[in-house]
């Protein structure tokens, strides 16, 4: 019983101020982007103990563009542009964004398209250049080859192997891995 005391007086005492420790306290607007600009889907990437780069889809949802500080989010270079993209659904919303620093240093960056698929694009120099987007899923002009995916989230496991979860959209919403 009196362990029990003990156990409850500790944890009433230590438990809330680890709770108060772990919230955030100061947000800072992203300096790239203007006071009156809204930008919808982000993918931050740590790829040092101080660089940092983040990727965000444009208000007009037709470009992802990138910006990268080497001073842990103190500063933060121009965006540069990563990728346009054509737009298939004229009631797309967002474009679902996903990126990763793999084991090797490589960069990936994944995205889907409603109505469309899915695409991936990798670079080797921490995102000076990028590979030419590559197709992993959906397409054509047949629907139950074309993909509403969304809410995607790239991982790594210790073997090397990538994964990719996402929500496959409409009214099942199931949760798929490729």
């Amino acid at each position: 019983m009196r362990n029990y005391i003990l156990f409850l007086l500790l944890s009433i005492l230590v438990i809330p101020k680890l709770y108060l420790l772990a919230q955030i306290n100061d947000v800072t607007r992203l300096p790239t982007q203007s006071s009156a600009e809204v930008l919808f889907e982000s993918a931050p990437v740590i790829i040092s103990e101080n660089e940092i780069i983040i990727f965000y889809v444009s208000e007009n949802i037709d470009t992802i563009y990138s910006t990268f500080s080497d001073d842990r989010g103190a500063n933060w270079g121009i965006h540069k542009i990563v990728q346009t993209v054509q737009l298939e659904d004229p009631n797309q919303e967002l474009i679902y964004l996903s990126a990763l620093k793999t084991n090797t240093g490589r960069l990936i960056l994944a995205w889907s398209l409603l109505n469309d698929g899915m695409y991936l694009v990798h670079s080797d120099d921490n995102g000076s250049s990028w590979s030419v987007p590559q197709r992993i899923l959906g397409g054509g002009t047949n629907n139950y080859t074309r993909q509403n995916s969304e809410y995607l989230n790239l991982s790594q496991v210790n073997d090397g192997r990538l994964f990719l979860c996402f929500n496959k959209g409409g009214f099942l919403n199931q949760l798929y891995y490729k």
